[in-house]
């Protein structure tokens, strides 16, 4: 043969030995290694050669030859301790002798499996994994759960990298799960780091009408995962979904979409792309009603009783209700105590206040959960007055409300027979007022006085409305004051001797004349009768002559009057 038809040749062997593919070294235990031959080899099987050391980056020594083409599988004599590494070099006669290196192997357990996330549904938890060096199709899997008896399989899958476990279903709590790679030794991966499913918990506390949201998630989610959600559908299609801090273990959800079917879910979002979920909460609700403000509106009096009045939302979530009225120190003036709450029942009318001064008023209301609310303090307009003088009055108003009432004027009437007349319009920084009685004011036989405030009350149910704010009344009664005469002349202008009435009312009277021994010449009980100086038709001498006049006041206060008159004739 020349050189060429052996070159030729030695060209086609090749071509065929580059088709032999090498040994599929396949695990090593209990000291023996295992390994798969090829099947239909196109070329003559001669030896394989088996290499081990303890670096993988070697150097390499032999172990011995293995002739027989049908064995598969080489026991070890004192290999050394710790991690040993492998493989075969494998002999073909193709023409020309030919050697193949299989892949390198470790004597220890097969590569980590790392779960990547796991997924929650009302079937079961799907558990999603990476094999972190080799193809899924190089390994089983043995999928472990926690349990309360210690850490059992579940399963064993080839060729897949999930698994659904059913078993669970419905889930009812956080579940911690590992992967384990399992070679065809029987050999296992260790295990790694558990991953535990999201498991979400929601109570619905139905005086506030909100769920209280709480999950377990993995360990260390904040370093693990890009962003953790909150997804929230209603049965009317009202969605959301809610960013959630990654180290927030719960939430509360304030219902606002009223009653009807709620459905929680929580989503976390890896940086590889991957999407975990929470097992799915759906509750239905009945929202309960909520007692959204409640206040004071007006503090007014009306035919002498306080009226206290106040604005409730919604009044179907009280069961009881009290007003309580304090004075300046806070001693406690009114209380009405707890009592069961009638829709509709927004006014209080009580007494004490007329004669107690300023007097601050708060409602107190207990709710279908058994919640007390308070009102803000808001107080009665009280009025004061003061004579000065003997024809000047003056005011003094003292009043309390809460930063929601905005008073703008304060009007000062004098109530009448006739009708209020307005008598002074101050603005609402001002607190007093002095009021110069008039000729009918003095002969009155009394006046009384009020003074009411207009506001702006802001609400947070009905926006801003305007109040107006009634005082206490306050009287004033004129002092008696006659003017008596010094003499009468029976022929002349001033003919009759009676007392003149400069002011107040006269409620008795009785005048006395008697001459200057002692001798009773003349008597009256009416004011307006006076002594004409005669008896019949006979006139008294001239001289002078004593009288004696007691009078009493509306007020019940009496007045005495003695002296001399002068009849001129």
């Amino acid at each position: 043969m020349s050189k060429y038809n052996f070159l030729i040749f030695g060209l086609l062997g090749w071509g065929i030995c580059c088709a032999q593919d090498p040994v599929d070294i396949k695990c090593f235990a209990e000291d023996v290694l295992y390994w798969e031959n090829a099947d239909n080899m196109p070329c003559v099987f001669v030896e394989h050669e088996i290499f081990y050391s303890s670096d993988i980056d070697g150097p390499y020594q032999s172990a011995g030859l293995v002739t027989d083409p049908t064995q598969e599988f080489f026991d070890f004599i004192n290999l050394p301790l710790g991690e040993v590494f492998f493989y075969l070099a494998s002999t073909y006669d193709c023409g020309i002798s030919t050697v193949l290196d299989s892949d390198t192997i470790s004597s220890l357990p097969p590569d980590l499996v790392e779960i990547s996330f796991l997924d929650v549904n009302e079937f079961g938890i799907s558990i999603n994994w990476n094999d972190l060096l080799n193809d899924i199709n190089d390994h089983g899997y043995v999928i472990y759960r926690s349990t309360p008896s210690g850490v059992n399989p579940i399963a064993t899958v080839y060729n897949a990298n999930e698994y659904f476990d059913t078993s669970i279903a419905p889930v009812t709590q956080a579940e911690s799960y590992y992967v384990l790679a399992l070679d065809d030794c029987g050999n296992l991966s260790i295990f790694d780091t558990p991953q535990s499913s999201m498991f979400l918990k929601a109570d619905f506390n139905y005086c506030i009408n909100t769920f209280n949201l709480s999950w377990y998630l993995m360990e260390d989610a904040e370093a693990v995962l890009d962003s953790l959600k909150l997804n929230v559908v209603h049965e009317s299609g009202f969605s959301d979904l809610i960013s959630i801090d990654l180290v927030s273990g719960g939430i509360p959800y304030e219902v606002l979409n009223g009653s009807g079917e709620y459905c929680f879910e929580l989503f976390a979002y890896y940086p590889s792309g991957d999407i975990a979920t929470s097992n799915e909460i759906c509750e239905f609700i009945i929202v309960s009603p909520q007692l959204e403000s409640y206040q004071i509106l007006n503090v007014s009096v009306s035919e002498n009783s306080t009226i206290v009045d106040w604005l409730i939302f919604d009044e179907q979530a009280l069961v009881q209700s009290e007003l309580v009225g304090y004075d300046n120190l806070g001693n406690g003036l009114v209380s009405t105590g707890l009592s069961p709450y009638s829709i509709g029942d927004n006014w209080y009318t009580e007494d004490v206040g007329i004669s107690a001064g300023l007097v601050f008023y708060e409602m107190n209301f207990r709710n279908t959960c058994d919640s007390m609310f308070r009102t803000e303090l808001f107080s009665n307009l009280y009025l004061e007055m003061e004579p000065t003088g003997t024809d000047m009055l003056l005011f003094n108003w003292d009043n309390s409300y809460p930063n929601y009432v905005t008073p703008e004027e304060y009007l000062l009437y004098k109530v009448t027979l006739d009708g209020d007349v307005l008598i002074g319009t101050f603005d609402s920084m001002t607190s007093s007022a002095v009021y110069e009685l008039d000729s009918d004011d003095i002969r009155s036989s009394g006046l009384e006085f009020e003074v009411r405030r207009t506001s702006k009350v802001e609400t947070s149910s009905f926006g801003q409305i305007e109040i107006v704010s009634v005082s206490n009344r306050v009287e004033y009664t004129p002092r008696l004051r006659i003017v008596l005469p010094n003499a009468l002349s029976p022929s002349g202008k001033n003919n009759e001797f009676k007392p003149v009435l400069v002011s107040g009312v006269v409620e008795s009277y009785i005048m006395e004349i008697y001459d200057r021994y002692g001798k009773k010449l003349f008597e009256s009980t009416e004011f307006s009768e006076g002594w004409k100086g005669k008896r019949g038709l006979d006139y008294f001498p001239s001289g002078s002559y004593q009288y004696a006049i007691k009078v009493c006041d509306v007020q019940g206060v009496e007045y005495e009057y003695a002296g001399l008159v002068a009849l001129v004739r």
